[in-house]
């Protein structure tokens, strides 16, 4: 069994959700609150946070939204430490409406790291091994934040969103919108475009495990691939920055290597 620390050295810094920016623009948060906060706020807050939720899916599907079944998207994240050689190439698969796969070349081979929305396992080597239970539970967190499963979901019973005020990023003003999805909440930060500039959210760091405040800031949109995503994101915690993961490919509706049926527990 894989214990959560490897899952997350290698399935973490996707983009996920960036999960991409700078500390000056932080939003202070809470730690983890009850999912259902975003459903006990005003009616008027839900359906503006539903509607601006509906603008930034549309922003990024485009006339292909509900049409996709599946995306493949290529980062190039560049860790921001004196001892990182180069730019890591990760691939993301989502296959809708819940199973995401992280894959890495790691030193000991390419490596699949898969969640299905209610478990998952890393395939490497010929082998299928389960998660533990910390790792999937941290998996759904990430996959609860994803910008791009959180589009996929827009108009979903089960994510639940609200207005929560207002800010700017770069001077361009935009709502703060609270998510609540698959037991984890985040703030987003959406300008009048309907596009994300920021996400924050409380988590753990992807190597040492410590918990903070996460940012993500996503910048230069532009259409890639029949999608219109964010071609760099930068990855703070605790306003000091990680990351910077860059955009380098979109597919959609892939044909992906068939990992067959999730090991037994």
């Amino acid at each position: 069994m894989i214990g959560a620390r490897t899952a997350r050295a290698w399935g973490w810094l996707p983009a996920l959700s960036g999960l991409v920016l700078a500390s000056a623009n932080a939003v202070a948060l809470q730690p983890d609150r009850d999912p259902a906060e975003a459903a006990q706020a005003p009616p008027e807050r839900a359906s503006a946070g539903a509607r601006i939720l509906e603008r930034v899916a549309a922003g990024i599907f485009g006339v292909a939204a509900g049409q996709v079944g599946s995306v493949r998207v290529v980062y190039l994240t560049t860790l921001h430490s004196a001892d990182e050689p180069g730019p890591i190439e990760q691939r993301v698969s989502y296959v809708f409406p819940d199973t995401v796969r992280h894959e890495v070349q790691t030193p000991l081979g390419e490596q699949s790291i898969v969640f299905d929305g209610e478990g998952g396992f890393i395939a490497a080597g010929g082998r299928r091994l389960p998660l533990g239970a910390e790792a999937v539970a941290e998996g759904r967190r990430q996959m609860a934040r994803d910008l791009i499963l959180l589009a996929a979901h827009a108009g979903d019973a089960r994510l639940e969103c609200a207005v929560a005020g207002s800010d700017a990023v770069d001077g361009k003003p935009c709502d703060l919108v609270t998510i609540a999805f698959l037991g984890a909440t985040s703030r987003l930060c959406v300008d009048r475009d309907g596009r994300v500039a920021r996400q924050t959210f409380e988590g753990r760091h992807p190597l040492s495990g410590e918990t903070g405040e996460i940012t993500l800031r996503y910048e230069d949109y532009a259409e890639t691939g029949g999608l219109v995503l964010p071609r760099r994101q930068v990855l703070s915690f605790r306003g000091e920055e990680l990351a910077t993961m860059r955009l380098a490919q979109v597919e959609l509706d892939p044909q992906l290597p068939d990992l067959g049926p999730p090991p037994a527990p």
